[in-house]
């Protein structure tokens, strides 16, 4: 057997590629042909991975680009965005401003035609109101709304507010009213005592306490009870103000919850108020 291996052996080292040596009192028997294609293949491979990571730092370095630029573009979205809130509130403000505008312009040129509103049809709007509204009418309700058949379908705060003065009023045909006495039913209407409402003159204010009594008055409209609570916030601002003028243009902070019960009240007329269904009988 060990005649067999040294044949072996030496027939393995008489090939150029094959070698054998002692290291440390032992033998070493290798090819040096394979040793040199697997250190050219190592050298190789070491080439390739260098390539590699240079490849991987290429694309970290663009992805880092690429991150960058997706960062100040999120800014410029965000600043963009920003830009595009702050012109929509500042449109939002000039439509309401120019809401309230007309509404103030049309409202003062209904109150100066509303002025001359016969007493006799505005004391049968309010006996009216007791009768289909509230369901309290009088004997004396009753017969106003009897005398006659025109009758009035919106507020009017000054007209309505003298009926009850101490004097009374002077119908149409010259008769003679005494004043009324259902305080309680104006203020259901209007928010206020017939004594406060001649002292309004802030057309602004006037137009939501008419729009109010207006509402509230019709058997055809339907409100919520948020409507309800917009309006007591209303009246309640405009009492601790003293029932100050000006609020709708004023930079006074102590009118800012005056104008913001203003224009809730009027928001809640568009959201909170609609038409009671009827049915067919």
């Amino acid at each position: 057997m060990k005649a067999g291996t040294k044949r072996a052996l030496a027939e393995c080292l008489e090939t150029d590629d094959s070698y054998s040596e002692m290291v440390d009192n032992d033998r070493w028997t290798g090819n040096g042909a394979r040793i040199g294609h697997a250190s050219a293949r190592l050298d190789m491979l070491e080439t390739r991975i260098e390539s590699i990571w240079a490849t991987l730092r290429d694309h970290e370095r663009r992805i880092e680009v690429t991150s960058r630029k997706i960062e100040i573009t999120s800014r410029k979205i965000e600043i963009t965005s920003r830009k595009v809130e702050t012109t929509s509130r500042k449109i939002e403000t000039t439509s309401r401003e120019i809401e309230m505008t007309n509404r103030v312009r049309v409202g003062q040129r209904n109150i100066t035609l509303s002025a001359a509103c016969p007493p006799h049809i505005r004391n049968r709007f309010i006996s009216i109101f007791r009768r289909d509204i509230l369901g309290d009418a009088t004997s004396k309700d009753r017969e106003i709304i009897g005398q006659g058949n025109l009758v009035a379908d919106k507020g009017n705060l000054w007209a309505d507010a003298k009926l009850y003065d101490r004097e009374g009023f002077v119908a149409e045909d010259g008769k003679q009213f005494s004043p009324r006495d259902d305080y309680h039913v104006f203020k259901q209407l209007y928010g206020v005592a017939p004594s406060f409402a001649v002292i309004i003159d802030y057309t602004p204010t006037i137009l939501v306490l008419e729009k109010h009594a207006t509402i509230v008055s019709s058997a055809h409209l339907q409100t919520t009870d948020n409507f309800k609570e917009r309006f007591n916030v209303f009246i309640s601002s405009l009492k601790d103000s003293n029932y100050a003028s000006g609020y709708l243009y004023s930079d006074s902070p102590q009118l800012k919850g005056l104008l913001f019960a203003y224009r809730a009240f009027w928001d809640a007329v568009r959201t909170e108020v609609s038409r009671r269904k009827t049915t067919d009988l």
